[in-house]
């Protein structure tokens, strides 16, 4: 699966992948144990995002950030899903 043209289809925004993101992506489609620490702001939620759209799966995140649920779930509902 070629992650970059996930990348682009899931988020046009953003141009390439930040530092350590593809290696954790890559990790977690090759259904390898991954932790992935990052600060807030680094793009943990872009390898969620990713990771899930190229498994065709579900992905539970659970965050403390209000905002960043917010955000995550106007994407879900904006992708048509209930």
């Amino acid at each position: 699966m070629d992650l970059d043209a996930v990348l682009r289809r899931l988020r046009p925004d953003i141009p390439s992948y930040r530092d350590r993101q593809r290696e954790a992506v890559e990790r977690v489609v090759s259904r390898r144990n991954t932790v992935c620490l990052m600060p807030t702001g680094m793009g943990k939620s872009l390898v969620f995002e990713v990771a899930t759209e190229v498994l065709a799966t579900s992905c539970v995140v659970i965050s403390p950030l209000i905002a960043l649920m917010r955000q995550q779930a106007d994407r879900i509902e904006k992708r048509g899903a209930p």
